[in-house]
């Protein structure tokens, strides 16, 4: 797997956004993910803290995954996420940069 550069990412809908993933190889894979409102509002997020939200949970998906990330999902997919992919994300995000 090559290793990834940060992901571009674009607002499509109110929690959907398209996010396409760059390795270092030049290959680019395509994305369309939602955030589900439920965790957002557990997680108490707004709209602007999103996307950090997005790129956090992209690379620990990409880590995970791989190149066989779907192309479609979102982050509460039980075929997508992974046993402690929640905590790790939090922890990710709480932690800051």
């Amino acid at each position: 797997m090559s290793p990834v550069l940060e992901p571009d990412i674009r607002v499509l809908d109110e929690h959907v956004y398209a996010v396409d993933v760059t390795r270092d190889d030049e290959t680019v894979s395509e994305h369309t993910v939602r955030v589900p409102a439920e965790l957002v509002q557990e997680w108490g997020i707004d709209l602007p803290s999103e996307p950090p939200l997005l790129r956090a949970a992209v690379e620990l998906l990409v880590d995970h995954h791989g190149s066989h990330l779907p192309a479609d999902f979102t982050l509460t997919d039980a075929d997508v996420v992974y046993d402690g992919f929640l905590d790790q994300l939090r922890q990710r995000i709480t932690a800051g940069p």
